[in-house]
């Protein structure tokens, strides 16, 4: 027999028709041993079809239809978009088998990027040039595009180590430094923190990405965050707290992240 809570949940999946694709769902899950929070609830999935919800359970994650689960669901979470939804439900359907992708799909949603659905894929192709001209294009072309603050993301395709990485991170990426002006960067490496110019990366080997902060930081933000990396200088590289995030990392162990205001629980 289905829970009261499951009932309700069913009704309002009904009533939503059509449009039930890329809401989110919380329920009480009593497979996984985490005891539900204030709110009632321990876990939080995707509607990806109309009654089929994608949820993580342990480090893998999972597929139910509605009607055939013996779990507790507590709310739903509509967008405010029509059109934001179909766009949500569009990611996680295209990343069902990527438990990383997941996490990553609902942290920008507690955030409020939304940006990130405009786009079906994340983590950019590794990228090999026909010419050293057309290399030496594509570089001209991030430098110029460059402001401060920007996070600067590399990958050497002959280190075994920056592959080791970024399998473990199941992206593209195996360090990140942040662009400082003037054609440098600042970063942390095995022997402390370092600044050195951006160009140490133009080489064929590396591949290298640019992100920017979905919201655009006042001035003062920015300049107040340089004048903290100048007090960084004498900081050496955190081999602690890289060894609790990899384990973190493999068993599965996250933060909660705040609630999103893009739209309204029901």
């Amino acid at each position: 027999m289905p829970s009261v809570c499951l009932l309700k949940l069913l009704e309002s999946v009904m009533n939503m028709g059509k449009d039930s694709k890329g809401n989110i769902v919380l329920f009480y899950d009593k497979n996984i041993k985490t005891p539900p929070d204030e709110t009632g609830y321990n876990q939080i999935g995707v509607l990806i079809e109309d009654d089929t919800i994608l949820f993580k359970e342990g480090r893998k994650l999972k597929e139910k239809t509605i009607k055939s689960w013996n779990y507790k669901p507590n709310s739903v979470y509509t967008f405010d978009e029509p059109n934001l939804t179909e766009k949500v439900a569009n990611y996680f359907l295209l990343n069902r088998y990527n438990v990383h992708l997941f996490k990553l799909g609902l942290s920008q949603i507690w955030q409020n990027n939304f940006n990130i659905f405009d786009h079906s894929t994340l983590m950019p192709p590794r990228t090999n040039y026909n010419s050293l001209e057309e290399f030496e294009k594509r570089w001209d072309l991030l430098e110029s595009d460059l402001k401060k603050i920007d996070l600067i993301f590399t990958f050497d395709k002959k280190s075994i180590v920056s592959s080791i990485i970024a399998n473990i991170d199941s992206g593209s990426w195996s360090h990140v430094a942040m662009y400082v002006g003037d054609g440098k960067i600042s970063e942390m490496i095995a022997s402390g923190f370092n600044t050195c110019e951006l160009r140490v990366f133009k080489q064929e080997r590396f591949q290298v990405g640019v992100y920017r902060l979905f919201q655009k930081p006042t001035q003062e933000q920015v300049e107040g965050i340089l004048d903290y990396l100048n007090l960084c200088k004498d900081t050496k590289y955190g081999y602690l707290q890289l060894l609790s995030l990899g384990v973190q990392k493999l068993l599965g162990i996250y933060n909660k992240v705040p609630v999103a205001t893009h739209g309204s629980w029901r």
